[in-house]
């Protein structure tokens, strides 16, 4: 139940932050009105000249593809930073092994903490019990940092490794993200130790990359095809539902394992919620 909590909590943070930031992507309202005033054809035409430079029949249209460049431009903003960063080789790799290694160990002790009350100095210490055995836990604060240590420095030996690999393997420099998600499933164990991949291996990195690629774009069409008939932020909107539909069956099990009142309380916070999103909006 626990779990449960965490869960409605961290949804509710990102409804709030979907609802706060819905209409304060920085668009002109004038230019919103005239885009929606367009038929879904006219959309979907100056949307493409914005994109390839086509030229347009009018002044209105140059304007409005104009205005739509820049929400695009906007839009991939942060994307455009993350991939526009170019770091010396030997700090990108440091950097991409500190980055590693902390998202995993943040991971770890928030998992076993919830789970099992697990300290997080136990996480550390059942690393250098790689290295000392069941003495590692007997060894206090001393052990712990020997296994956070060691740690890091594995994150770090992954991220040389995974470049000097990606020098011979290019696909591993052009589908990051895929394989490095099959490579995790495969890692990952069932309470009773077993693999939660049945068959392991390049046959099932590959589906694996296929099948998110092209999910990836699936997703990214419809949300695109959802911001083109101005309904709003497409992709915003698709995100929104994922985290929204999960909010009823977390909220059935509250009213059904824990206390009534704790259900009043969490309504009353989403009610809170959208009250003050309301009043921020209607006061701007």
């Amino acid at each position: 139940m626990r779990t449960d909590l965490v869960d409605i909590a961290l949804a509710l943070i990102v409804l709030f932050a979907f609802l706060l930031v819905w209409r304060k992507e920085g668009d002109d309202p004038v230019w919103q009105e005239r885009w929606r005033a367009l038929s879904p054809a006219d959309r979907t035409r100056i949307a493409r000249a914005a994109r390839s430079g086509a030229l347009l029949s009018s002044q209105e249209e140059i304007e409005l593809a104009a205005g739509y460049a820049r929400r695009d431009q906007r839009r991939r903003l942060p994307y455009t930073l993350m991939t526009g960063i170019r770091l010396p080789l030997g700090i990108a790799l440091l950097a991409g092994g500190l980055l590693a290694g902390a998202l995993d160990i943040t991971y770890a002790c928030l998992f076993w903490a919830i789970k099992a009350d697990m300290p997080p100095t136990r996480i550390f210490q059942s690393v250098a019990a790689g290295l000392l055995g069941k003495a590692s836990f007997e060894g206090g604060a001393a052990t712990a940092a020997l296994g956070l240590s060691l740690h890091f420095f594995i994150a770090c030996t992954m991220a040389l490794t995974y470049y000097f690999v990606s020098r011979r393997w290019t696909v591993l420099v052009r589908r990051p993200v895929p394989l490095g998600i099959a490579y995790g499933l495969e890692s990952m164990r069932s309470p009773a130790g077993l693999s939660i991949v049945p068959t392991p291996g390049w046959g099932f990195r590959l589906l694996t990359m296929v099948t998110l690629t092209a999910g990836t774009a699936l997703i990214m069409w419809m949300g695109e095809l959802i911001s083109q008939r101005g309904i709003g932020n497409g992709m915003s909107m698709i995100i929104f539902a994922s985290v929204v539909s999960s909010l009823p069956l977390n909220f059935l099990r509250i009213w059904e394992e824990e206390s009534k009142i704790l259900f009043v309380l969490l309504l009353a916070l989403v009610a809170g919620i959208v009250f003050a999103v309301v009043r921020i909006e209607l006061g701007t």
